[in-house]
């Protein structure tokens, strides 16, 4: 058999199935090897099938009342708070040479909520589907002039907000305030004063919805097995002994990744054992040589801050913060700390952190070591300054903000959540019948088909409802094979989803599993799809934006094996467009290569001489069919062993999103 690089597609929704074949067809599509960098892969969409949750009150909380919409008046957002469902986490992943693009709603998949003011009663502002785009460097610059930061610091993992350690609210000596319109001097920290606000996971927002985090996202850490418990009691986090390095919880705005708060002992060794990462930064009490601002008063910058803005540390008196007291105390303001650097203090010997909250050195996903930021906590698991992202950045930011309105590049899709998540298929054997499990989204109904040939299908079950993140349905009929397809979704609010549907795309699965089992209730382990018999890989589909020049998309594959192989392969434009896709190619073109040399051409597959035998070999192929006079291409071929390349492109130079197919027709 030829050998092509592998494709993940198991990120893809596009039917994929396997039958037995008399000859082997191993495809490489554009992007054909699989990412390994952590910018593309270390995105969280297992959990995007659910719905955001919020508990609107602390009663809520403690009965476990938890809904899925909380309609709120008067806020900025589109009205305020959430009036439909919508899904969680991240949406859609997709990425250039030099940038990862993340499609999210800003909602977290663990519950969020309830946020209070701090007095006890509701805090008055509600989270809201952000619909976002988050663009993230995947070649990080580190410049030596730094860029302050301006309120977003990154985004998490989970696609929600990681904003800096302010509150975007500063002194004026002149009033006696702190305020929005400050003088941008005695800048107030987010966690001592908004820390009240936060829900569980640490995390709140302003008028415009924007959830996010300041300080430690610990229940996202919990989510991603780092060093957190969980009391279902209670409904809250806390911190746990560490037992391995913490895990990439979200990337800053130029590109580094950002750590939970564990690293290993030595930064330059992953055998060296893991500790907790200290901070490069003291309060400005009078201990290890820092000025003593009860005594002195806040009349000076500490000379971190004077470098960073490029200030004089002497302040006149129209520049004086507050008195130290009750209302301001030490640790109010990020100038109320001192960089260890500046006293005497070595970085890497007496601290692990610069004043970036910065540290080079090797982790899980970066062996050969990176430049990090890293969470801070003390050994009671309260968040310390710079918490997570302070004044600076440590390389340089691709946009302040973090966000693009929209991608102005080509870019290949890495894979996709919500509605439009992976069907993963599994069934096993128990004294109940034959178990056929699937991962599916909230809110969707599902069809479910057996099949003994992988080609023929025939309806099992209809009409199924999605059972959370995990359907099962139980049968005693025994197939070798099942095919799961999703064919109806609630409605819910599609802002974030990045434009993508998963409505009548199937995953199959080759079970050869046997009758169920009518003597023990221990379920069966199915084989693998393909390990065993004669099961061959017979279609695979992969859907980009087509460029320009360029740009056009050229997927590769081999043909391998004695005679000839009938192929029909398919570039579809305007069709996509009666699956809910958006900014479609209105008129792709095929050309297929063997080498150099041009073996078959096709604009519109209606108009071909042979348009009948493509639309047989469809529906013998399982693919959806095409309607007559549309503008997809299709090519229908024998060919013999050897590399082929088949180019994309849109008629006149024309661009925009292309499903291509390849389909080996019995």
């Amino acid at each position: 058999m030829g050998t092509v690089p592998h494709y993940p597609m198991n990120k893809k929704r596009h039917s994929c199935f396997l039958a037995g074949i008399s000859a082997t067809v191993a495809v490489a599509l554009a992007q054909s090897t699989a990412p390994t960098d952590p910018h593309i892969t270390s995105w969280q969409l297992s959990r995007s099938g659910a719905y955001a949750r919020v508990w609107e009150t602390t009663a809520d909380k403690n009965a476990g009342n938890a809904v899925a919409s909380w309609p709120r008046a008067g806020l900025l957002n589109r009205g305020g708070g959430q009036s439909t469902a919508t899904y969680s986490d991240v949406e859609r992943v997709v990425y250039s040479n030099n940038y990862v693009y993340i499609y999210t709603t800003g909602l977290a998949s663990y519950t969020m909520g309830p946020w209070l003011d701090p007095n006890g009663g509701l805090f008055g502002m509600w989270p809201a589907n952000r619909g976002a785009i988050h663009q993230v460097p995947r070649n990080p610059t580190i410049p030596t002039t730094k860029t302050l930061t301006r309120g977003v610091g990154g985004v998490l993992v989970n696609g929600v907000y990681l904003w800096n350690n302010g509150d975007a609210q500063s002194y004026t000596t002149s009033t006696g305030q702190v305020s929005f319109n400050g003088q941008g001097l005695w800048n107030r920290l987010a966690g001592p004063t908004e820390g009240p606000t936060f829900d569980s996971g640490n995390a709140h927002q302003p008028q415009n919805g924007q959830y996010h985090n300041h300080v430690n996202p610990r229940a996202l850490r919990y989510q991603l097995g780092d060093a957190v418990s969980y009391t279902a009691a209670t409904k809250t986090y806390s911190e746990a002994t560490p037992t391995h390095h913490s895990p990439i919880l979200g990337w800053a705005n130029d590109g580094l990744p950002i750590y939970g708060p564990y690293g290993y002992s030595d930064a330059m060794s992953s055998t060296s054992g893991v500790r907790r990462m200290t901070s490069g930064f003291t309060k400005r009490d009078g201990t290890l040589g820092t000025a003593n601002l009860t005594a002195t008063g806040r009349t000076t910058l500490p000379a971190w801050v004077a470098n960073a803005t490029n200030r004089s540390a002497t302040l006149a008196s129209t520049q004086y913060g507050p008195a130290v007291n009750t209302t301001y105390p030490i640790g109010t303001f990020s100038e109320d700390y001192e960089y260890l650097g500046d006293l005497g203090k070595t970085h890497g010997v007496d601290f692990d952190l610069n004043r970036q909250n910065v540290r080079f050195c090797v982790t899980p996903e970066f062996p050969n070591g990176t430049y990090a930021y890293f969470t801070c906590i003390d050994a009671a698991g309260n968040s310390v300054f710079p918490d997570v992202i302070g004044l600076e950045f440590f390389g340089a930011p691709s946009t302040m903000q973090g966000t693009v309105n929209a991608i102005n590049e080509p870019v290949t899709e890495y894979a996709r959540g919500g509605e439009a998540s992976a069907i993963a298929v599994t069934a096993a054997s128990t004294s109940a019948g034959i178990v056929v499990s699937w991962s599916s989204v909230e809110g969707g109904t599902y069809v479910v088909a057996t099949s003994s040939d992988g080609t023929t299908f025939t309806t099992l079950a209809s009409g199924i409802t999605s059972g959370g993140l995990t359907t099962t349905l139980t049968t005693n009929t025994a197939a070798n094979y099942y095919r799961v397809t999703l064919t109806a979704v609630a409605t819910y609010d599609t802002l974030g989803n990045g434009g993508v549907s998963g409505l009548n795309v199937a995953s199959d699965f080759n079970y050869a599993g046997g009758a169920p089992s009518t003597t023990s209730a221990t379920p069966t382990s199915p084989s693998t799809p393909g390990a065993t018999g004669t099961a061959r890989l017979v279609n695979l589909a992969t859907r980009a934006f087509v460029g320009a020049g360029e740009q056009i998309m050229i997927p590769g594959f081999v043909v391998s094996g004695s005679g000839t192989t009938r192929l029909l392969i398919r570039a579809i434009g305007p069709t996509l467009a009666s699956f809910g896709v958006s900014g479609v190619l209105a008129d792709p073109q095929l050309t297929l290569f063997s080498g150099t040399t041009t073996i078959a051409a096709n604009d519109n597959w209606s108009s071909a001489a042979n348009s009948a035998e493509v639309t047989s070999a469809a529906a013998s192929a399982g693919a959806f069919a095409l309607t007559n006079g549309s503008r997809d291409a299709a090519l229908l071929v024998e060919l013999a062993a050897g590399s082929y390349t088949v180019a994309v492109s849109g008629v006149g130079g024309a661009t925009g999103t292309a499903l291509v197919e390849i389909y080996v027709v019995n």
